[in-house]
């Protein structure tokens, strides 16, 4: 899927994190929060990134959610909470069986 793939690359969920309940962000806003972890290019390249994809838009204030972009944290709550039931049945599995399961391999 494309969205987890851009949701993926470094950054871009802590950006995102920074919109939370509609505020606005400034990219003087973003800088120093990251200042000694994540460059400015890379910043950068991550706001251009989610406004090519939509989700992102540059008002005169600063970075806000696209009006597509907003439905995102409500879906990503969706998806939250099913990774909860998930990973609860991983746990069981895992106890059942004594051993870890593999996600790399493809092997339990």
């Amino acid at each position: 899927m494309v969205l987890l793939d851009l949701l993926s690359r470094r950054w871009t969920l802590r950006l995102l994190w920074e919109l939370r309940d509609a505020r606005v962000a400034t990219f003087a806003h973003c800088a120093p929060i990251w200042k000694r972890r994540c460059r400015r290019p890379i910043l950068n390249a991550r706001l251009k990134d989610l406004r090519a994809a939509g989700l992102v838009e540059a008002g005169s204030a600063g970075y806000l959610w696209s009006e597509s972009g907003g439905q995102l944290p409500c879906t990503a709550g969706a998806l939250g909470k099913w990774a909860d039931g998930w990973a609860r049945t991983l746990g069981r599995r895992v106890g059942d069986r004594g051993r870890k399961l593999s996600f790399t391999t493809g092997r339990n």
